[in-house]
């Protein structure tokens, strides 16, 4: 899920060496797919939840 998303980059992060700035940016656009990934699916259960309580 998103935390275990966060706290994967967050170790990856503190365990490596001085990263460039494009390392980074990798990270940041993986943790961002993975959080409008896991929101996606949230949104569509929800969505999924109404549909079938009307």
């Amino acid at each position: 899920g998103i935390t275990d998303s966060w706290d994967e980059i967050v170790e990856t992060l503190q365990g490596a060496p001085d990263s460039t700035d494009t390392e980074l940016g990798g990270y940041m656009r993986e943790f961002e797919s993975r959080v409008r990934h896991d929101m996606d699916e949230i949104y569509t259960r929800l969505d999924d939840e109404q549909t079938e309580q009307q």
